[in-house]
């Protein structure tokens, strides 16, 4: 990759404006990850804690398979978000 910066005034601030725009959508996304990641958690939380207070079989399974699906969700989530966090540190 050629890192030599050219020596147009103009074209250098349309590469820094591109750059810094770039950094804003990466931010963006960092946070809304954190923000869902927070949901997810909290979400965790509560089914957890209907799934023990269950006694019926099929709640029971109903609130399993719900537990899978928002851990699974939340991993998704956090390897987004570390993708996110060094694109915005490289940047």
């Amino acid at each position: 990759m050629n890192n030599e910066l050219p020596d147009d005034i103009e074209l250098l601030k349309a590469m820094l404006r591109k750059q810094q725009s770039r950094l804003r959508q990466y931010a963006c996304q960092v946070a809304g990850y954190e923000q869902e990641i927070e949901r997810l958690k909290a979400q965790l939380d509560r089914l957890r804690r209907m799934l023990f207070g269950q006694s019926s079989e099929k709640k029971r399974h109903k609130l399993e398979n719900q537990i899978r699906q928002a851990e699974k969700r939340l991993s998704e989530l956090e390897n987004r978000l570390n993708t996110a966090r060094n694109l915005l540190e490289d940047a």
